[in-house]
């Protein structure tokens, strides 16, 4: 989230879309950017907002036309490489910064879909970047997120043992 305080800072206009794999995370990060001190609009776009198809088209509205300058919208890997989705976020014209949580599950054959060229900022988050048994699956994360030799920026276990939890 201080990636995207800086984008804010940089960007005058700027959504944020944030990919996970489940509904648990998306409520978890919307707590958290709550918790973080952002009052940017929030869209959930996922199975369990029955009108995510509208309210996404809403705040695209909304943006494109400058209405509010910022905004984050929330998914799950599955809706986010969902045709529709896709299709909305396409009539996104302003900056878009792409952050995916649990960033090694996008590189499912079926949910690579999402993964276009409209994202002009992106950062994947995981533990385990690289796919068991799935080289095809790993090189596309790793070519869409630029991390042509693997992770750009790695905090093993140890340093956060040390550094973040030492007792």
């Amino acid at each position: 989230l201080g990636c995207v305080k800086d984008l804010f800072e940089k960007e005058e206009n700027a959504a944020v879309v944030i990919a996970t794999p489940r509904n648990q995370l998306v409520k978890q990060w919307s707590e958290v950017i709550d918790d973080f001190g952002f009052r940017e609009e929030k869209v959930i776009a996922s199975g369990r907002n029955d009108n995510w198809k509208e309210d996404l088209s809403d705040i695209i509205y909304d943006l494109n036309f400058e209405t509010i300058d910022k905004a984050f919208l929330l998914t799950t890997h599955k809706t986010f490489s969902n045709e529709k989705f896709m299709r909305k976020i396409k009539y996104l014209n302003k900056p878009v910064f792409l952050i995916v949580d649990e960033v090694h599950g996008i590189g499912a054959p079926t949910y690579q879909k999402g993964l276009n060229e409209n994202y002009k900022y992106r950062l994947g988050l995981s533990a385990t970047p690289k796919r068991w048994f799935d080289d095809e699956g790993t090189e596309a994360i790793f070519s869409f997120f630029e991390a042509e030799s693997g992770p750009t920026y790695s905090f093993g276990m140890e340093k956060a043992i040390e550094e973040v939890n030492p007792k």
